[in-house]
């Protein structure tokens, strides 16, 4: 898991490159963010919940389909639902006002190797 740091380091970078992008960045929206950035202290406990969860298929012999995998993020607050606005969310196979799912907490600012 990224650290604390990592976590402060890559909101202000969010803000700069949509600073250097034109957009002007407040700073209460850039405080925000960092602030957003320290996880809140049940966040752990509720990504080790869904990681057990989710390994428990194994033992299981069950399989974790996208539905249940879904079902099961949004149980822990670990996915949020609303409404997809593609000058928001960028584009999309999704029509505009249609169910969109956006990470939250720490997820939201995590980056994978594939979106980086």
């Amino acid at each position: 898991m990224r650290s604390l740091r990592a976590n402060i380091v890559a909101a202000i970078e969010k803000h700069c490159s949509e600073g250097a992008s034109g957009r002007l960045i407040g700073a209460d929206e850039a405080a925000d963010d960092i602030l957003d950035a320290i996880p809140d202290p049940g966040e752990n406990a509720r990504l080790a919940s869904f990681a057990r969860e989710i390994i428990s298929y194994i033992f299981d012999g069950t399989d974790a389909d996208c539905l249940s995998i879904q079902a099961l993020a949004l149980h822990y607050g670990l996915l949020e639902r609303t409404l997809y606005d593609p000058k928001v969310h960028g584009p999309s196979f999704a029509e505009p006002g249609a169910e969109w799912f956006e990470y939250t907490g720490t997820l939201k600012l995590a980056r994978t190797t594939t979106e980086a």
